[in-house]
């Protein structure tokens, strides 16, 4: 083909699970039948389609899709085809009931969309103070889902807390450093999309900048800072919500 693709692919770094874990352990809002499976020890995929010159292959063979797994169980799909020298390039990871632990779902999810909001390396403006400013959010968004409502409503003192500790946070860090980082690799395009129990990343680059892009994406998934994690969650267990509510059956 004209061109080697390399890709790495590790276990991800537990710690950063354990704390969004933590985080929602205690909110009550579980579902009956979850699996006991933790999300980071299933498998993660990787799918990279690799679109190069089909002049490149042999003409009477064509090209050669590889399928393979690296010794963490992540899976590696190799996949020529005919056009301009583009790669693109797709991230799978599972999410979901099936992976998500025992009274939380959507963690999965969550910590997907969150790692987009950048790494301890790329966006922490001092992650020293970042990682104590983002565990006292922790702990006052932990002591606002255990607080009992009146009227339905949360303890405002609480409310005010929650917001003074997300802007002490985000004032430690540049939330949008590591797309531009990114897509200056370059990396076109990338964005995470939630379909079908997947959460699959996907971006386009070119051949030259794979080693680069690969780079990233391994510093995204082993030091992501899990920016913003809580208030994805709380948007998906809200969606998710809103689709029982809506189902025909859910009264029965």
């Amino acid at each position: 083909m004209g061109q080697q693709l390399t890709a790495l692919g590790s276990r991800p770094d537990r710690a950063k699970l354990n704390r969004a874990s933590s985080l929602i352990a205690t909110t009550g809002r579980c579902t009956a039948g979850r699996t006991t499976s933790r999300w980071w020890h299933a498998p993660l995929g990787l799918l990279l389609a690799t679109c190069l010159s089909w002049s490149d292959s042999p003409a009477q063979q064509g090209p050669t899709v590889r399928d393979f797994r690296t010794g963490d169980g992540s899976r590696f799909v190799l996949a020529p085809m005919a056009g301009p020298p583009v790669v693109a390039w797709a991230i799978v990871s599972p999410v979901g009931p099936q992976v998500d632990p025992p009274g939380a779902p959507g963690l999965a999810a969550a910590c997907m969309l969150a790692s987009m909001r950048g790494t301890w390396v790329t966006g922490s403006l001092n992650p020293e103070q970042e990682r104590a400013a983002l565990t006292a959010l922790d702990e006052a968004q932990r002591a606002l889902a255990q607080a009992p409502r009146i009227d339905g409503k949360p303890p405002a003192e609480l409310v005010t807390k929650v917001v003074e500790q997300m802007e002490n946070a985000a004032a430690l860090s540049d939330e949008k450093a590591f797309r531009r980082v990114l897509m200056g690799a370059p990396a076109q395009n990338p964005r995470i999309m939630l379909q079908d129990n997947c959460a699959v990343l996907t971006l386009t680059t070119v051949p030259s900048a794979i080693g680069d892009v690969a780079q990233l994406l391994f510093e995204r998934r082993e030091e992501q800072a899990l920016r913003g994690f809580y208030t994805y969650l709380e948007g998906l267990n809200a969606a998710s919500a809103d689709n029982w509510d809506r189902e025909l059956l859910a009264p029965l």
